[in-house]
């Protein structure tokens, strides 16, 4: 019996800490292995404005863009449009560093150039949208949450904008953007 569970251990991967059998999902995978990414950015978005986040994926890039998650505290409505093949003027915009989420060693850096404010030119092709409405009592600030689980693997040596809009006339809102994503530099 100790033959076979030996056996069996030397042919599946095995837990550093414990020596158990690791069952983890893709993203838990990639995380260990130093390819996950994430962000956290909160904006507080005037009444009729927008908060432009362009993520460039250069050529050679293998992008698994995982998930969105958009909070909002319910002060106004707020519109978010994911567009394709955005773009935008080269030098502007204010950089964010997205996070390894593997906090071992010397964390590898992201791939991608993530912007805010950038000067965008043209939008491109949307491809994705999140709506929030107006909570009813502003007092209460009941925060509403949305996020998207299904996975798209980013074009090459293309420009993504997530364009953040308050609809609203007269009341700002405050808007947190927390995407997840993992990277493989050869495709």
């Amino acid at each position: 019996m100790n033959e076979l569970v030996s056996y069996t251990t030397e042919l599946l991967p095995v837990e550093r800490v414990t020596g158990g059998v690791m069952v983890i999902d893709s993203n838990h995978a990639q995380i260990h292995a130093g390819n996950a990414f994430s962000l956290g950015e909160v904006f507080t978005i005037a009444a009729g404005a927008t908060v432009d986040v362009t993520v460039q994926v250069p050529a050679g890039a293998y992008v698994h863009y995982q998930a969105t998650d958009l909070s909002t505290d319910g002060g106004n409505t707020v519109t978010a449009i994911l567009y394709e093949g955005a773009t935008v003027t080269a030098a502007t915009g204010t950089a964010i560093t997205p996070v390894n989420r593997r906090r071992l060693d010397t964390p590898d850096t992201s791939l991608l150039a993530i912007k805010q404010g950038a000067t965008v030119t043209a939008t491109g092709s949307r491809i994705d949208q999140w709506y929030f409405p107006k909570a009813a009592d502003k007092g209460v600030m009941v925060s509403i949450s949305k996020s998207d689980t299904n996975e798209w693997v980013l074009k090459q040596d293309t420009t993504y904008l997530l364009r953040i809009s308050n609809t609203g006339a007269t009341t700002s809102a405050v808007v947190s953007m927390r995407p997840f994503w993992y990277e493989e530099a050869a495709a």
